[in-house]
């Protein structure tokens, strides 16, 4: 109960013939899959029942072939198989490839509907004087990401200004959405200076959450930091060799910053929760220097924390605490928020605010991190530390050495 991606226990229990899974992105079966011993790659099945994964953007068509028989009982699956086929290849090269032929009628009868989306994804809403990317998005501050908190802070100062919240110091927590992972390469956020459309704030937050906000203190803040810091691996110090910043299998928006407060992530200590959010430790942990306007934040100090829903409901496992009350506000989507900053007067201030760093005091330590190939030109944006060029991996992924 309560897991977010569920298939294998799923297929473990009698009377489920067949598993169809996604929203992971993965793909199953195939070479890159899951493994372990209650896995055939071969037949594609998971406690012996077909599963297909059929990977995301329309990448694959998942097949399952069952054998049935009747008998006194009714239909009963004797033999089960499931496989892939490849539909558009985006994985390795970032680039679509279509080993597939379109449909000529399905594409006259999706014209139009196709023609009214790019209208609407075209659309301007508002200018950007800087290059907006993710590509260093998860080893320190990205303008992707503080743009939403940005929106996020301005719309909750409004409703301050307007006595429909209570006059607290607001913070903003948003996460990095298009770090590689199981998209590939070139799924990263990378919008030139010039017009911002519609079709950037898709890219810049993809889903259509609301603005939440949640009534904290300073204990409360400092275990969502703890509870975001458990994404990153541990590094090594000295000599060690460098250690890949997070599981591969763990997505980027896992990880929440904070924008209203500064702090370091010491990723030389133990993290006090699991990737997925389960409290494992007790400890100091990895969140040092936790102050606002220069001075530490108290446990008892009180903040308005601006969020979106989802996060707000528990997803990704973040700690709400009994003490935390949820403040009512009147409903607005995270895009519209986007959209009263960018079209506001005067507009956003761009400027990157180097408000969090990860650091290993006991240090030298080196990190590696995967980007984008694009991400060799803008490098200069990068001031949370020192990066270095360290070549390409079997996926196409542009390697960073990080060091702390």
């Amino acid at each position: 109960p309560g897991m977010e991606n569920a298939a294998v226990p799923l297929a473990a229990i009698p009377g489920i013939d067949a598993v169809i899974s996604g929203h992971s992105h993965q793909v199953f079966p195939g070479p890159d899959g899951p493994r372990g011993p209650a896995i055939d790659v071969e037949r594609g099945c998971v406690h012996g029942t077909p599963v297909v994964s059929a990977g995301f953007w329309g990448s694959h068509l998942g097949l399952i072939d069952l054998g049935l028989e009747k008998t006194a009982l009714g239909w009963q699956v004797t033999e089960a198989r499931a496989e892939l086929r490849a539909i558009l290849d985006i994985k390795r090269t970032g680039a679509p490839a279509r080993p597939v032929e379109a449909d000529a009628g399905v594409e006259e009868l999706v014209a139009p509907a196709l023609r009214h989306a790019r209208d609407w994804f075209s659309r301007p809403v508002g200018q950007s004087r800087h290059r907006i990317h993710s590509f260093f998005a998860l080893a320190g501050p990205s303008r992707a990401v503080q743009l939403v908190q940005q929106a996020q802070r301005a719309h909750l100062q409004r409703l301050i200004a307007a006595g429909k919240v209570p006059d607290l110091p607001v913070l903003a927590s948003a996460s990095p959405f298009r770090t590689g992972g199981f998209g590939g390469p070139d799924n990263f956020t990378d919008i030139a200076p010039g017009p911002v459309e519609n079709a950037h704030l898709a890219d810049l937050y993809p889903f259509p959450n609301r603005l939440a906000v949640l009534r904290i203190t300073g204990r409360d803040l400092r275990l969502w930091l703890e509870r975001a810091a458990a994404i990153f691996n541990r590094a090594g110090t000295g000599d060690a060799p460098a250690t890949i910043l997070k599981p591969r299998d763990v997505p980027g928006y896992l990880y929440e910053s904070v924008l209203g407060v500064d702090y370091r992530i010491d990723l030389s200590a133990p993290a006090l929760f699991s990737p997925d959010g389960r409290r494992q430790a007790d400890g100091p942990g990895r969140i040092t220097g936790l102050s606002r306007d220069g001075c530490p934040v108290a446990e008892d100090d009180a903040f308005l924390l601006a969020t979106n829903s989802w996060r707000a409901g528990g997803g990704g496992n973040y700690p709400l605490a009994p003490g935390m009350e949820r403040v009512e506000i009147p409903a607005i989507s995270i895009h519209d928020a986007l959209r009263g900053l960018l079209q506001g007067k005067p507009g956003p201030d761009f400027a990157l605010e180097n408000h969090w760093r990860l650091t290993a005091p006991n240090g030298p330590a080196r990190m590696r991190l995967r980007s984008a190939p694009a991400a060799l030109d803008a490098i200069g944006d990068f001031a949370a530390g020192t990066l270095k060029p360290a070549g390409r991996d079997r996926d196409g992924y542009q390697l960073f050495e990080l060091i702390l």
